[in-house]
């Protein structure tokens, strides 16, 4: 992701795009906060004034199967831990805390969203940042009114992405979830879900390809064992004191033992290509169910290798539409 700058404001990120410095000013203090991952998840960030370095406030996250499932927030004087209530499409609508004797639960931060992320009800401003999709890790700048989705900004009022999908992928390079944000997130600001479920799909039909080639290779095994017992047999015959008599019969064994270990050894051969082709989708499907659209550039060779033969008519159509996109 390319920094963001505007008057006041301004961030820098690190190679993968992860933004790990935000700066800002509201006209008298500046204030810098960095920010730390736990792979693409954020954990920590630390905010102090930029020039006297003093510390202002220390934000930790705790990621757990649902995403972020604690927050603890230290101030110099207190530290709070909150726990974090969603909605069904993950957006934070209130915040959990004891009270200070630790006798009762307080719910607070409680906010409402329109279906692209807006806020309806509740403080548009202030702590805590994770609002619309906030169990993915997705963070609002209140300088800005942006949602920083780890690849792109995201600006609730349009619906839109302030800058153009890295892999160009669809019609309109800007828009979000497919459309379809009732339904859909974008984990990674670079794809909707549906990238993740085809990698998800392409794993399951590996699975299936993968069986019927472990299938394959121990049919054509049997079948050539049997031929080469029908090989032997017909060998066996003809060296009987006289087998002369039995030539035909013996030929009728070896004709068949030829066959079958002929049918045997293409079955095998074909099992060991779909196993092999499984396991290169499968791969590739691991790969893009999790990094969505990101995974794309990883997942090519692994498509290209096992994309003979045919894959199921939806995926095809997926695939090629990106393969036509890429530079020849």
């Amino acid at each position: 992701m390319s920094p963001l700058i505007i008057s006041g404001y301004s961030n820098s990120c690190r190679a993968d795009g992860m933004r790990v410095r935000k700066e800002s000013s509201d006209g008298t203090v500046t204030n810098v906060t960095r920010s730390y991952y736990d792979g693409q998840m954020p954990i920590e960030e630390e905010e102090r004034e930029s020039i006297s370095q003093n510390f202002v406030k220390l934000t930790q996250n705790f990621i757990g199967a649902g995403g972020i499932e604690a927050m603890t927030v230290d101030d110099g004087t207190t530290t709070t831990t909150s726990y974090p209530l969603y909605d069904t499409h993950g957006n934070m609508i209130a915040t959990v805390t004891k009270n200070g004797a630790g006798t009762a639960w307080n719910i607070g931060d409680e906010r409402n969203y329109d279906v692209w992320g807006g806020v309806r009800q509740g403080a548009a401003t202030s702590g805590p940042k994770g609002r619309y999709v906030a169990n993915l890790g997705h963070v609002q700048d209140d300088e800005s009114g942006l949602i920083y989705m780890r690849a792109r900004y995201y600006e609730p009022e349009t619906g839109r992405f302030i800058s153009e999908d890295l892999y160009k992928t669809g019609r309109n390079f800007f828009v979000y979830a497919s459309n379809l944000p009732t339904t859909k997130c974008d984990p990674s600001g670079n794809s909707d879900e549906e990238t993740q479920q085809l990698g998800t799909a392409l794993m399951d039909y590996a699975k299936i390809l993968m069986s019927i080639g472990i299938a394959a290779f121990l049919s054509g095994m049997i079948n050539h064992i049997r031929g080469q017992i029908e090989y032997l047999t017909g060998l066996a015959i003809l060296s009987w004191p006289n087998g002369g008599a039995y030539s035909l019969v013996a030929a009728d064994h070896l004709r068949k033992g030829m066959l079958l270990m002929l049918l045997g050894t293409g079955a095998m051969m074909q099992g060991v290509n779909a196993v092999v082709r499984g396991l290169y989708l499968a791969k590739a499907g691991s790969i893009l169910a999790a990094l969505g659209d990101d995974g794309w550039e990883f997942a090519a060779s692994f498509i290209e290798a096992g994309k003979p033969g045919g894959l199921p008519s939806g995926l095809i159509g997926k695939l090629e539409e990106w393969f036509d996109t890429q530079p020849q």
